[in-house]
């Protein structure tokens, strides 16, 4: 499975350099499993012995330079939340931004605001990723080896203010990236479901698509795992606001009698409902990004 992840290929010096950043200093590359690039970490991991990991950078840059806040969390870093935070303002211009992830309930957002105008006079860029295995634990009823077929959604809304403006070296204000796919599956269509973009222009953004993965319960000592991978990306902000704190979803159906938990072990947030699934109810499993 490809997916996306965003990189500086100076090793994050770019953020931390007192001066707008442009198109070469960041760069969205595709990501494979197993594959580490620069200082960013793959975005779908299948190692047995794989840990929640979520981490992110916010670079708040105003007066063309003049101050500046650049704050790092690396996105390998194993935890289960984070919050992050920047701030500048001199004269007469400011940016800032946060970004968050949590385990507990599949989270991540981003926010930023800048006030530099066409030109940049102040900027904000940052980037949050959540990468993570859930571990699924079939009924007892299951018969395995066997096979599943789980309806997922994939949910995105947020804001971007009208007169928000990003820098004409990357020509966007957000990159998205929201995965989920069965760790064991063979290649293709069945097995991951994900929707990945950019977002050009100013006004209210809604993504709303429904799909589904096949997800492969080999029983024994083989754990049953799905891999998730959570990326928002604001490459350069010169002025506005891009809201994307608290606005998105993934949901997935489990069959009744699963469990699912975090790699690290953290019970994912359930809510029960009365989904009909092929001979039996669901448990509607609902994780909220941002």
């Amino acid at each position: 499975m490809i997916s996306w992840i965003a990189f500086s290929p100076i090793t994050f010096s770019a953020i931390t350099e007192s001066k707008p950043l442009s198109g070469k200093d960041w760069q969205m590359r595709p990501c494979y499993p197993g594959l580490i690039l620069a200082a960013s970490v793959c975005v779908m991991s299948q190692s047995a012995g794989a840990v929640t990991m979520t981490g992110g950078v916010v670079s708040a840059n105003a007066g063309l330079g003049a101050c500046h806040d650049n704050q790092i969390v690396p996105l390998a870093t194993p935890q289960n939340s984070f919050t992050l935070s920047a701030i500048a303002t001199c004269a007469g211009y400011s940016a800032s931004g946060t970004v968050r992830g949590d385990a507990a309930t599949v989270s991540v957002g981003a926010y930023g605001i800048s006030t530099g105008g066409t030109f940049g006079y102040s900027q904000m860029s940052s980037q949050v990723s959540l990468i993570d295995q859930w571990i699924l634990t079939p009924s007892s009823a299951l018969v395995t080896p066997a096979t599943i077929t789980l309806p997922v959604s994939i949910n995105l809304d947020g804001v971007i203010s009208s007169d928000a403006v990003f820098s004409s070296g990357f020509g966007r204000f957000i990159d998205y990236n929201l995965s989920i796919a069965d760790n064991y599956a063979p290649l293709g269509p069945s097995a991951s479901f994900s929707q990945f973009g950019s977002i050009t222009s100013t006004g209210a953004f809604g993504l709303h698509a429904n799909g589904n993965i096949v997800v492969y319960v080999r029983g024994g000592s083989v754990p049953t795992a799905v891999s998730v991978a959570l990326s928002l990306f604001i490459p350069a902000l010169n002025n506005g606001t891009v809201d994307f704190l608290n606005t998105g979803s993934i949901v997935a159906t489990l069959p009744a009698g699963w469990t699912a938990t975090t790699a690290s072990g953290v019970p994912l947030a359930f809510q029960t409902t009365a989904v009909p699934l092929p001979q039996s109810f669901g448990l509607m499993l609902t994780w909220i990004i941002g």
